[in-house]
């Protein structure tokens, strides 16, 4: 087989999702397992957490599908809310709950009178879905006088959470709390929900709602600058490939495509068994570090389909086979998606090859 792995740690996955609870205690969670789980499987995950008694928050109804069909019972939300009528009746059928954030979708429910579950979204200065907050009010009037439809949340997404002094997140807050308030008042028993992983370290009122951690929940830091590792997480994806050549070079000599890479001194390269037909990014600003033998080896050369080259001068008879971390316990996901201009959610969720084993550890 290929030396290509993906590999999840299960308790790390458990210890992220009690420390992002720790943050927002006594509250209701939904965890984000859309994206196939930010690339770790959303069935596997979903596995992991149904004994949680957490909710499971997907983007559409084919990834609830999904969940449904794999016997999935936990709860779970769609957050893109319903695209057309006829997904209406399935989430009904399935007691699904999802957003719904347009009037279009409003006319369905009045339309169909079907039970439903539904969160209202309100728009808030994200400004990509959501009702106006002029018509949150009359849209929970009609909902709540068609038979059958129950509304259990109002809620919203925040656009800048990883930048509590920017003005939009403060707008937004502001915002958010005078709608809060004035529904609140009307609608008692109603929950809230804004508290992405991001605002749960830096918006504290939001961890008094119920909260909808994402990428946090594997591990990875929602905040600019900070490695999870740095907020107390652990990270459940780690990458691996093994070494399928070791070469001796020159000075002098070049370094894969382009010739663009030269080295300065007599070195030993390798070579290893996953390029950006796997996910690994090719487009990068700086050379990232792989970890060989507890050392960090830079990258080499521009990175392949299927390959990439490590500097591994210095490393004692390197043999053929060895794995190497590119990113997991010991180089950190957030490192090497800044060396990729990109962030970590771009390479947890462009890892989907076929020709990498996937494996879960304890």
């Amino acid at each position: 087989m290929r030396p290509t792995v993906l590999e999840f740690n299960q308790s790390s996955l458990v210890h992220n999702l009690e420390v992002l609870k720790a943050r927002a205690p006594g509250q209701e969670a939904f965890v984000a397992i859309k994206a196939n789980g930010y690339g770790h499987g959303a069935i596997d995950v979903a596995r992991q957490f149904e004994c949680k008694h957490v909710g499971l928050a997907v983007a559409c109804f084919e990834e609830a599908a999904h969940l449904k069909q794999a016997g999935i019972q936990a709860r779970i939300l769609v957050m893109d809310g319903a695209l057309t009528e006829d997904e209406l009746a399935w989430a009904s059928e399935h007691q699904v709950e999802w957003v719904l954030h347009s009037q279009q979708q409003l006319t369905w429910v009045l339309k169909q009178h079907k039970p439903q579950h539904l969160w209202v979204k309100a728009n808030t200065g994200m400004n990509r879905l959501g009702l106006e907050l002029s018509e949150v009010k009359p849209v929970m009037q009609k909902l709540q006088q068609c038979p059958g439809v129950q509304v259990s949340h109002l809620m919203t997404h925040f656009a800048c959470a990883d930048e509590p002094e920017h003005r939009t997140h403060l707008l937004q807050c502001q915002r958010w709390n005078q709608l809060k308030q004035h529904l609140l008042s009307q609608y008692p028993s109603l929950g809230t929900s804004s508290a992405n992983s991001a605002a749960l370290w830096t918006t504290p009122e939001s961890r008094n709602e119920t909260i909808r951690p994402g990428i946090a929940v594997y591990g990875c830091s929602p905040i600019d600058g900070k490695t999870g590792g740095e907020l107390g997480l652990k990270p459940v994806m780690s990458l691996k490939a093994g070494l399928i050549n070791v070469r001796s070079v020159s000075a002098g000599e070049t370094v894969g495509y382009g010739a663009e890479y030269v080295t300065k001194a007599d070195s030993v390269l390798g070579v290893l068994a996953v390029g950006y037909g796997d996910g690994y990014p090719r487009h990068l600003r700086s050379s990232p570090y792989v970890w060989f033998r507890n050392k960090a080896c830079p990258v080499v050369g521009r990175v392949s389909m299927d390959m990439i080259t490590i500097d591994l001068t210095g490393i004692e008879a390197p043999v053929l086979g060895e794995m190497a971390e590119l990113w997991g316990t010991q180089i950190p996901v957030e490192e090497v998606a800044k060396c990729a201009g990109t962030i970590g959610y771009e390479l947890y969720c462009g890892i989907n090859s076929h020709r990498i084993e996937r494996r879960w550890v304890k």
